[in-house]
């Protein structure tokens, strides 16, 4: 049970009449946003704000005092809030055993883990939902993915992270194209988190060590369902001005205050813990911006544990998990070594021993100036994986020198493909059929066995069509809305702004590509033969319509500009109505986008993308993927149970990897248009109008659709993920 519960102070100043009071419980609680009675509990509240801002305490602060007191006295609406409140009780406190309770008497896992000593999770990000904005991408999502299977499997589960109170950074884009960044102003109050009582009753607040100072921060917590999510804020009275701005912004420029980020997420997370009492019995390091948690462990089992350092450290490997992210040079954090020796001067002399004695365990012998955290996590963790099959190759060849030293206790880097939880990203009316239809725990059990679920193979095809398209219309009617505005902001003209609006029809094939604007995911990879783009957009009878969303971080001028690039394309005459960019990618984007395509396009540079989970979210969905084989990709291309889910473009053996990176783009585009030319598009329209019905469903393509939500689904869901770790990882790490 969620300790969170137990341990929150008082929303202040939400007044609801006493019949609504519940409802701020609920609006506090992540559950919400995968279930979707609940969320027509809160439309049903203010339909127009829930729309615009989606986040339903912020909607239950601003309600009119007299809407307020006419829900409280209907009888229809509070019946539907009851029948919504008894689910969500159930769910917290259900009657039969949870996949968690099942599994430790099947397998015999040790015992340690329960509530007070559950399994520790710590990650600089989590993307929860776009009420929560304080997440960048793929990393953050992922890992609110995670704590949500982890609360669906029953898992005594907690993670901790920091609270940024400017968030990531909203996205607009000018009218020639360059991205501009502003940043947000957010009133945790008015967003689902509480703060936490501390033993003593009031608010917890816990100190952490920096050069010649203490910085404080308050603690926070967000329910996501089962699981508890604790969030260190420095932007307290308590601080220095300057201290106050340490949890501002995720991801921000400055090397000193990244460190200093990474430095309170280590030592302050370790003291959250310990202040409310827990003692976890395994510990996963997601990404090495976390890892100064096990130096925090260090120092506790030393002074506690009547430890030597060595002694210490090898208790601290024995229990924990690392998973690395990237096997992009950028993404693996490095510091100035001469910059982190003083954050590690009085943790040094609290041990006892030298500060190169700690630095020692983040370097390599060519690079004594670089104090690299995924050195470090390798050094002081006992399992680590990557987060798909290839991507657990490219990270061993990349660090088989740190992993082949006797004192790094990972030996190799094993893998755990990523997944997505299934019912966060599949579509509401998808989810309609389903829930209609299907047996919930055949569902659950298959979705974190892995399996296939053959139900969506037994729903009549006009009926997924329906769902899809019903889908498909929503996302238009978001991404018109938005280019709209944009349009108007750049100063169109009404009748610009009403044709491009007025391009996005439902028959037209529609492509998809979100994700962050790296360079290495190639954005512009498909404008490499304009000519022969613009033929392949415009067939008369087989037209194509590509949209395009996604941020390039502040300081990668390089991701900006190809962002840029996409923008002018999609302004160009020859493209005008087929090619679209949409600003400021959220989860809410997100989603309608993984719903309401009809293929999912990924093209990095092989073998740079760790996973891709876009393109899992996609086929939950019945999207076809259309990627180049890597990261999850390359574990699906060739096999011939998931032979309908999609196209690769390119082989998997690995042969072309090493190619100039002008002549592997040449190859991979001249592949992608040929695939869209003579498989994808003849696919789609071929058989889209029998018996002369405009309506009707493509039944050659809804083949393709079902299989890739009843195999791919399945295999990539975030269940059948944390049911792996559980199994490898954290049962076996546990403290007995």
């Amino acid at each position: 049970m969620p300790l969170s519960l137990f341990r929150t102070l008082p929303i202040p100043n939400l007044h609801l009449p006493a019949p609504l009071a519940p409802l701020a419980d609920l609006a506090c609680n992540l559950w919400w946003s995968w279930n979707p009675w609940a969320r027509k509990v809160f439309k049903a509240v203010d339909p127009a704000r829930w729309e615009r801002e989606r986040n339903p305490l912020d909607l239950l602060f601003n309600l009119d005092p007299r809407r307020a007191e006419a829900l409280a006295k209907d009888v229809h609406f509070i019946a539907q809030m009851s029948e919504v409140l008894e689910a969500f009780n159930a769910y917290l406190h259900p009657s039969t055993p949870t996949w968690f309770e099942r599994g430790v008497g099947a397998r015999k896992l040790p015992r340690g883990i329960d509530w007070s000593h559950p399994v520790a999770y710590f990650c600089s990000e989590y993307g929860l939902h776009e009420s929560l904005p304080f997440y960048s991408g793929g990393l953050g999502v992922l890992a609110g993915d995670h704590l949500k299977a982890a609360s669906d499997l029953g898992i005594p589960f907690i993670g901790v992270g920091l609270l940024y109170r400017h968030g990531y950074f909203v996205q607009a884009l000018d009218a020639d194209g360059s991205q501009q960044h502003f940043p947000m102003q957010l009133e945790f109050d008015r967003m689902p988190t509480r703060r936490v009582r501390g033993p003593d009753g009031g608010a917890l607040m816990v100190t952490v060590d920096f050069p010649g100072r203490d910085v404080h921060a308050a603690v926070r917590v967000v329910d996501v369902g089962r699981v508890p999510l604790l969030l260190l804020d420095t932007d307290i009275e308590e601080n220095l001005p300057e201290d106050r701005l340490i949890s501002s912004h995720l991801y921000i420029r400055g090397r000193e205050m990244r460190l200093c980020q990474e430095w309170l997420l280590g030592v302050g997370a370790i003291r959250v813990l310990e202040a409310l009492g827990l003692e976890p019995c395994s510990y996963h390091i997601n990404e090495g911006h976390s890892v100064f948690v096990n130096f925090e462990r260090v120092r506790v089992h030393v002074r506690e544990g009547n430890m030597t350092v060595e002694e210490a450290l090898a208790d601290v490997r024995k229990h924990t998990v690392f998973t690395t992210h990237t096997p992009v040079p950028a993404g693996n954090e490095v510091f100035d070594v001469n910059m982190v020796r003083r954050y590690l001067e009085r943790l040094a002399a609290d041990l006892g021993v030298e500060v190169s004695r700690l630095i020692d365990l983040a370097t390599l012998p060519e690079k004594r100036e670089s104090f690299n955290l995924t050195v470090l996590a390798l050094r002081t963790s006992s399992r680590a994986n990557g987060v798909s099959l290839l991507h657990s190759k490219v990270s061993n060849n990349m660090w088989s020198k740190v992993c082949a030293e006797e004192q790094t206790a990972v030996q190799r880097i094993e893998h755990v493909t990523n997944g997505v939880h299934t019912l966060t990203w599949l579509g509401p009316d998808l989810q309609d059929l389903l829930y209609a239809k299907a047996d919930l725990a055949v569902f659950e059990e298959n979705y974190v066995g892995g399996h296939a679920f053959d139900f969506w193979r037994e729903v009549p095809d006009d009926a997924i069509w329906q769902a899809h398209m019903t889908q498909k219309l929503r996302l238009l009617t978001v991404v018109g809305d938005r280019l709209r505005r944009m349009l108007a902001r750049h100063g169109a003209s009404p009748d610009e702004v009403a044709a491009v609006a007025g391009s996005l029809d439902l028959d037209t094939l529609t492509i998809g590509f979100a994700r962050r604007f790296a360079t290495y995911k190639r954005a512009g990879l498909i404008f490499r033969d304009p000519g022969r783009l613009e033929y392949i957009l415009k067939n008369p009878k087989r037209p194509v319509r590509l949209i395009f969303a996604g941020k390039a971080h502040p300081a990668d001028r390089p991701g900006q500009d190809l962002a840029k690039l996409v923008w002018q394309m999609s302004r160009d005459p020859r493209y005008v109505g087929h090619i679209f960019f949409v600003e400021d990618y959220d989860m809410r984007l997100g989603r309608m986008l993984t719903q309401g395509c009809d293929v999912w396009l990924n093209v990095p540079r092989r073998p740079m993308e760790a996973c891709g989970t876009s393109g899992q979210k996609a086929s939950t969905n019945g999207l076809l993927n259309f990627s180049v084989p890597d990261g999850w990709w390359d574990e699906v291309v060739g096999d011939e149970e998931a032979a309908l889910t999609g196209w690769g473009i390119g082989e998997a053996t690995g042969v072309e990897d090493h190619m100039p990176e002008d002549e592997r783009d040449d190859l991979d585009a001249e592949r992608m248009y040929t695939l869209l030319e003579r498989e994808i598009a003849p696919t789609y329209y071929d058989h889209r109008r029998p018996n002369g019905s405009g309506n009707a469903a493509p039944h050659a393509w809804i083949e393709h659709f079902k299989a890739a939500m009843s195999v791919l689904g399945p295999r990539f869901s975030a269940g059948r993920m944390v049911s792996e770790y559980m199994e490898r990882f954290y049962g076996p790490l546990s403290r007995g």
